[in-house]
């Protein structure tokens, strides 16, 4: 970890994979992180990075929740930069979607990076960041018809943001 702040960092689903190697990374280049998701094990990445001297706070939190994300964020604020990670999916057949998996992926995946953009760009530094992450999915992919249609609205949604 360097001893250079960059600024602070706000990154939803950093539990595991892209979202944990984002924090890792931002944390190695100086960044202050608050690092959120649904899952509990975004404590140990908080546990083992601050042994590696990075500051970094991390809560088990749902992005959809506006109170516990503005509350998370007022102690972190200013923000530099914010990086929405967070998403689900799951493969069903079209004949086999039901409208629950529908709104499931829609009410995280667009309406969790909606409340977390909107949120941080209240409380962001002028020159910030906010950077949603969609998927290739956007262009179509079988049996995903949510989570597809789910990651075209975040395109949409980040591109009328910008």
């Amino acid at each position: 970890m360097t001893d250079k702040h960059l600024g602070t960092a706000f990154v939803t689903g950093a539990a595991k994979g892209i979202g944990r190697g984002i924090v890792e990374r931002l944390a190695a280049d100086g960044y202050k992180i608050v690092a959120v998701d649904r899952l509990e094990s975004v404590q140990g990445l908080g546990e083992s990075l601050c042994a590696k001297g990075a500051e970094i706070i991390t809560e088990v939190v749902d992005i959809r929740d506006r109170a516990a994300i503005g509350a998370l964020m007022d102690r972190a604020a200013p923000l530099d930069v914010i990086v929405n990670n967070a998403a689900i999916t799951s493969t069903h057949k079209f004949e086999d979607l039901t409208e629950d998996h529908f709104r499931e992926a829609f009410d995280i995946n667009v309406v969790g990076t909606f409340v977390v953009a909107q949120e941080g760009a209240r409380r962001m530094r002028n020159g910030g960041r906010i950077i949603n992450i969609a998927s290739r999915s956007f262009a179509g992919a079988p049996q995903m018809a949510h989570y597809a249609a789910s990651k075209t609205a975040v395109v949409g949604l980040t591109r009328s943001m910008a």
